[in-house]
């Protein structure tokens, strides 16, 4: 079961290892996506990558850990999706994406599974409310 949460967003600053950097569309960043994909999902979505990178609403992000792709997330008008491979980093990554809707002064909702537990805590802890649940 999934849920969109939403909050009124703002700017957290959490320290982190994790560089975040605009996805770059290579054959080894694409790749780099697929396996996190596999990994997480069991299954991979290069079309969704390559619709996703054209979405003129969203921009597209990796998060890395010592030169590696730990991470992906698109954020915008829409936000999601977000795969990574240690859920300990969500925190990070959400506080990241809530910074770019206030930055941006829109809203901030996302689209989660109920079995993220980690995203799910963290965005509660936050203030943010259930507002729309959808089958995923």
């Amino acid at each position: 079961m999934c849920y969109f949460l939403q909050s009124a967003p703002k700017e957290r600053p959490i320290e982190t290892d994790l560089v975040i950097e605009p996805i770059v569309n290579t054959p080894q960043t694409m790749e780099a996506l697929n396996q996190i994909d596999h990994d997480v999902l069991g299954y991979e979505r290069p079309a969704d990558h390559v619709w996703l990178l054209q979405d003129e609403g969203r921009a597209g992000y990796t998060f890395k850990r010592a030169d590696q792709i730990v991470g992906y997330g698109y954020v915008g008008g829409y936000n999601g999706p977000f795969a990574l491979l240690d859920s300990k980093d969500f925190p990070v990554v959400l506080a990241f994406a809530e910074g770019q809707a206030a930055k941006h002064q829109r809203g901030f909702d996302i689209p989660v599974q109920l079995i993220n537990e980690v995203a799910v805590d963290c965005l509660l802890s936050r203030g943010s409310r259930a507002e729309l649940e959808f089958t995923c």
